[in-house]
């Protein structure tokens, strides 16, 4: 559905404040107010609709969000989430919906609008499926499985550096990795050190098409990175500075046996060779170039099966040329190039 805002204007005097509807009920809909004599200070209730449905119900205090917010889905009318603002912050419980209505998630802010305690979300098949999201605590999150297992813990170190270790469903460790938080020159630094914890590493990212990081900010591998086998075999261990891969310390089988065939083979003079990452079953996982440590040349990423998921190309460190990213399937979904992205 595309909403398109209309341009019809009309106002009226309420309470000392000046109530507008701005739109067209077929289109847009949006009725807010605003202090009198100040049309930059919202103040009081808000509304907005498209064609006739609920989109969003809540309330301002100086052009702040204040109390109770709702947001609707704009096809089911069903809440998507409900909670509650104190100055412009998420505080409080708050509950999440799947557009048809069944709960999604539940979880509670701080009053600082960071996450706290423990969240829960709940399967789209079913409500009965619970499993509990994630556990906040003193600069530690813990993602857990329905049956208590954690899959995975991350821990602060200090205000930029985090390590990160990720599990298999019984609990045998399978990564570990230390990252810094990264934040390019110019963009936004406050974020608060607890939310940076969501944010996805980079290399879980994909940079084909520009994609920057939250808030301005990224993980990068900065230190040592061991992968495990589910036969607990140490399978890699890597030293990491950002993008540049400084030495790689082991490259070993599923069952821990030095990987000698030639695609593996490492120039730790030059810093070059083809770093091949395996799953943990000893499958290919991702295979890509590198020469003087910087990835230059071919990356491909695969799926246990062995189907490719992406492919492209490095040069000097960076994404350049045509990538494909495939379907699970194998079927192309999309192609794009880093060098269009602006």
């Amino acid at each position: 559905m595309i909403c398109v805002m209309g341009v019809a204007w009309f106002g009226l005097e309420a309470s000392g404040q000046t109530a507008h509807s701005w739109g067209h009920p077929r289109d847009v809909l949006i009725r807010y107010h605003h202090r009198t004599g100040d049309s930059t200070r919202l103040q009081g209730p808000f509304e907005a609709s498209c064609a006739g449905r609920p989109w969003l119900e809540g309330h301002f205090e100086d052009s702040r969000k204040e109390g109770k917010w709702t947001t609707y889905h704009l096809e089911t009318g069903q809440p998507l989430a409900r909670g509650t603002f104190a100055a412009g912050r998420p505080v409080g419980e708050w509950t999440f919906c799947y557009p048809d209505g069944r709960l999604r998630a539940t979880g509670r802010f701080d009053p600082q609008g960071a996450h706290e305690g423990i969240w829960t979300s709940y399967h789209a098949g079913s409500v009965d499926e619970r499993r509990v999201w994630a556990e906040w605590g003193d600069g530690h999150l813990h993602v857990m499985s329905a049956t208590g297992d954690t899959l995975l813990s991350r821990r602060l170190i200090g205000e930029d550096k985090m390590t990160e270790r990720t599990f298999a469903s019984g609990g045998r460790l399978l990564r570990e990795v230390t990252y810094k938080w990264f934040v390019a020159p110019g963009m936004n630094t406050d974020t608060s050190p607890r939310g940076r914890l969501l944010v996805p590493p980079a290399e879980e990212r994909l940079f084909v098409a520009g994609f920057a990081g939250d808030e301005g900010g990224q993980w990068v591998p900065w230190g040592s990175m061991r992968r495990y086998s589910v036969y607990g075999a140490m399978m890699e261990h890597l030293v990491w500075r950002g993008d540049t891969l400084l030495q790689v310390v082991a490259s070993h089988d599923a069952f821990g046996k030095p990987a000698e065939t030639p695609q593996t083979q490492w120039d730790p003079l030059r810093g070059s060779g083809v770093l091949v990452r395996r799953h943990s079953d000893g499958s290919v996982a991702m295979e890509v170039e590198y020469v003087y440590n910087l990835r230059h040349g071919t990356f491909t990423k695969r799926l246990p099966n062995g189907r490719i998921l992406v492919a492209g190309l490095f040069h000097h460190g960076r994404a350049t040329g045509a990538w494909q990213i495939n379907e699970v399937t194998g079927r192309l979904a999309i192609t794009a190039s880093p060098d269009d992205a602006g």
